[in-house]
């Protein structure tokens, strides 16, 4: 009975361990984003108005200001697999010759660009 045990308490030890560490690997979703039309709209909105100047309506940066301040293309895919998290920080707290738009920008519309962008 004993040795059973022993062995019942291992089998737990590396099944605990499998769990952890497939949970610690597990990839994001690759899968486009779904946003409704009306979010879509008023992204688009946001992102002309605060965005478009530099990084172009397209995202591919190839502005007059864009060129001149060195702006990213939104579309690669280094910017697309930013996370979200990562993307909101930027927008918020500027990168580079980027300004920050925390406070022109209600966390909300921050969210709402961010979802646009990773739209393209």
């Amino acid at each position: 009975m004993l040795k059973f045990l022993k062995i019942a308490v291992v089998f737990v030890f590396i099944a605990g361990g499998i769990g952890v560490f497939a949970a610690k690997t597990k990839k994001r979703s690759s899968e486009p984003l779904k946003i409704e039309k009306n979010e879509l709209s008023s992204s688009r909105g946001l992102y002309q108005a605060n965005c478009a100047r530099c990084h172009g309506g397209d995202g591919k940066g190839d502005t007059e200001l864009g060129k001149l301040y060195g702006s990213s293309d939104l579309t690669t895919r280094r910017v697309q697999k930013m996370s979200r998290k990562r993307m909101t920080s930027i927008i918020k707290n500027g990168k580079g010759s980027m300004p920050a738009f925390g406070k022109k920008l209600s966390a909300q519309e921050i969210y709402s660009i961010v979802t646009y962008v990773r739209s393209f």
